[in-house]
Formats: structure tokens, C-alpha cells, sequence
């Protein structure tokens, strides 16, 4: 039976309670059975406690799974579902920034794939989303050590079809190093150490090695930090 509601100044020791007096012998006593049967009642409501907690996250669980089943069955009516290509891809050209981080597949147009396959499908159809690439920050991605950057790198030179490039890139972040362009790296490390090298000298290097292979009718924007004006390359 549930004891009734506590308070100090209704307790049968309230003489006690309010004072620091040492209780005689026979009101200890009574003092300890008192206590025996709150104990009991106090074991009794956290065990209450526990059940009702338990029930709590079992239903907070059922709704938890129940949302989501909704969530993605109303993803069937959303309005984006019934966008033509075109539409996507302009939508994907609003919301990225100018230059992307070419290597960084998370992000980017790169992210734009990982949402479904449609949204793949639009995103590596469109050249123009490609177009505008940074290896800037390449030498901070210590990850990528083990990528095989020329082959994303020749991937998204193939997306891009025939339109034209803007690369953004700085002398710390130069890549390639496979055995095609291995020596080409030893001589831009060789040119990037030495302080007397001709800016131009390494210029010419670094388009070698990045659009040797891809000729297009738009050009390649170069975009060499900290040089505040592109360079323009134009095949003819």
C-alpha cells in the first residue's frame, strides 16, 4: 500500500528532524522501522520508474521507425521526382560553388551522385558542372596519398566532354605521380625547389601534365595561385 504523501513537518520526528538532538533508545528504534518501510516504498517507485522508462524508449523506438517509414514513402510524391534533366542540372549549377575540389568525392558535383541513381545519371551529363576544378588544397588531403588521383582526374576530364576549363591550383598541390608522368614530377620538384627557376618553365610543366591529352575546342582556364590573372590556353 502506497504510504501517504511525505512532509517534514507532518513526520511523527519532527522534533527530531529540526534539531540535532540524539534520539533515546526506544524512538531510534522506531526511527529505523520508519525507515525500513519508506526504503521498501523508494525501491518499489524506482523499479515503477525503470518499467515506465523502459516502455518510454520502446515507443519513443516504434515512432522512431514509423517516421521514417513515412518519410520515405513521401519521398514518392516529392515534386523534384517529376524535374526534367535540364531543370537538375540547372538546380546543381546554382547550388555549387565556382571552383570544386576535384579529388574530394564527397563534395561537390561528386556529392550529387551519391544521392540516387537519377541524380548521378543528370549530374554526369552535364559537362558545364565539371568544368570549373581546384587541386589547390591537395597537399592538406594526406588521405588521397594512396588515391589514384590521375584516374579521377582523367574521369572528370571526360565529363567535361569538349567545354571549357577552369583549373585552379597552386604549386603545392601539383599531382601525378604515376609512371607516365613520373618524370615530369621529378623535374617540377627540382624547378619548385630551386628559387632561380622560371615561373614560366614551371607553368608550362604543370599544363603538360594536367591537359597534355585533352584537346578541346573551348580552351583551358589556368588558374595559377597566387598570379591574380588566368592564363588562357587555346588549342588551334
Amino acid at each position: 500500500m502506497d504510504l501517504p504523501d511525505r512532509d517534514l513537518y507532518t513526520s511523527p520526528f519532527k522534533s527530531l528532524v529540526f534539531t540535532n538532538d540524539p534520539p533515546p533508545d526506544l524512538e531510534a528504534k522506531r526511527v529505523e522501522e520508519f525507515l525500513h518501510n519508506h526504503l521498501r516504498e523508494l525501491s518499489k517507485q524506482d523499479e515503477e520508474i525503470a518499467r515506465v522508462s523502459a516502455l518510454l524508449n520502446q515507443l519513443t523506438n516504434k515512432r522512431r521507425h514509423l517516421q521514417q517509414y513515412i518519410t520515405a514513402h513521401q519521398g514518392i510524391l516529392s515534386p523534384i521526382r517529376t524535374f526534367p534533366p535540364e531543370i537538375l542540372t540547372e538546380i546543381f549549377m546554382q547550388t555549387l560553388d565556382d571552383a570544386y575540389d576535384v579529388f574530394d568525392t564527397k563534395r561537390g558535383p561528386w556529392a550529387l551522385g551519391h544521392v540516387c541513381r537519377r541524380w548521378k545519371d543528370a549530374s554526369r551529363s552535364s559537362p558545364a558542372l565539371w568544368a570549373s576544378l581546384s587541386i589547390e588544397n591537395l597537399h592538406l588531403q594526406p588521405q588521397l596519398r594512396h588515391a589514384n588521383l590521375p584516374a579521377i582526374l582523367e574521369d572528370v576530364l571526360t565529363l567535361t566532354s569538349n567545354q571549357e576549363l577552369s583549373i585552379t591550383y597552386s604549386l603545392q598541390s601539383v599531382i601525378i605521380s604515376d609512371t607516365k608522368h613520373s618524370s615530369k614530377n621529378h623535374r617540377l620538384q627540382t624547378l619548385w625547389c630551386n628559387q632561380r627557376a622560371d615561373s614560366w618553365d614551371i607553368l608550362q610543366l604543370l599544363f603538360d601534365i594536367l591537359v597534355a591529352d585533352y584537346r578541346r575546342p573551348g580552351g583551358v582556364w589556368l588558374h595559377w595561385s597566387p598570379l591574380i590573372s588566368p592564363l588562357a590556353f587555346q588549342h588551334t
